[in-house]
């Protein structure tokens, strides 16, 4: 069997891609395994808990994300910085990133981060869909914060910060075809890192 010790996946994409379903397959496969104490977190997840604190900090990220915008790189720093922080215990522990990096400083940091810690480079994994299936997925998704503008400005930001994120790391970027029912993007994500 394949020793994933010490592993850490990056999933981004598109918004709507299925990038959390996909980490939750991943992180329930890895549990099967045998895997404990493995970290996986959202940094989408983590936007939107702070958006809903009656904090500065948390009505400011509310008006970013429902505007559809991209807070600043040093808060989704900070916030996944934290996660690190407070839940790498162990060298050989799991490690699952749902949705970031999202900006090229993003990459880097988390490049040197895992460098100066002592872990193996990340896996980044961009699970593909065109803007269109993009926009429907987000059309029928229905959060609060899904309207038709805010989702354009995700897309625009998208292709902004993100594509060169995938530039950044692209000889080891693998590239997952995210169309399809969930099951089958499973497949195709579980054949291409896991076997």
């Amino acid at each position: 069997m394949k020793d994933f010790s010490g592993l850490t996946i990056s999933l981004i994409g598109r918004p709507g891609c299925g990038k959390s379903t996909q980490c939750k397959y991943l992180h329930a496969y890895f549990e099967e395994l045998g895997y404990k104490d493995i970290v996986h977190f959202s940094v989408g997840a983590l936007f939107r808990d702070l958006a809903v604190k009656d904090t500065v900090f948390g009505h400011w990220v509310k008006q970013i994300l429902d505007e559809g915008g991209l807070p600043p790189d040093w808060i989704a720093l900070s916030l996944w910085i934290e996660e690190l922080k407070n839940r790498l215990i162990r060298k050989d522990q799991i490690l699952i990133i749902d949705g970031a990096p999202r900006r090229l400083i993003e990459a880097e940091a988390l490049d040197n981060i895992l460098k100066d810690i002592g872990r193996p480079k990340v896996i980044p994994i961009n699970l593909e869909i065109s803007e269109e299936e993009s926009r429907r997925r987000l059309g029928k998704r229905g959060r609060d914060f899904d309207d038709p503008v805010a989702n354009e400005n995700r897309l625009g930001w998208f292709n902004t910060n993100v594509i060169p994120v995938f530039n950044h790391w692209k000889d080891s970027l693998v590239v997952i075809d995210g169309n399809g029912p969930k099951e089958e993007v499973w497949e195709r994500l579980k054949n291409d890192i896991c076997n």
